[in-house]
């Protein structure tokens, strides 16, 4: 049953990461950027957060 199968080392490797910067410089800025604009995407929403959360206390103080 296993000679069905070839061997793991004839399968190709792909990799979604690029693989070095001197490879694919510009595929590791676009990936960088990726990376770093989830990173503010995330940072941004928690700041949202955290000021809609400081309206909600300050219009439960001026209501009461």
């Amino acid at each position: 049953m296993a000679a069905a199968f070839p061997a793991v080392k004839e399968l190709p490797v792909t990799i979604a990461t690029p693989k070095t910067r001197t490879e694919t410089s510009a595929g590791v800025d676009l990936w960088e950027g990726l990376q770093q604009r989830q990173i503010n995407d995330i940072s941004s929403r928690a700041r949202r957060r955290t000021l809609d959360s400081k309206v909600v206390i300050e219009n439960r103080v001026k209501t009461r």
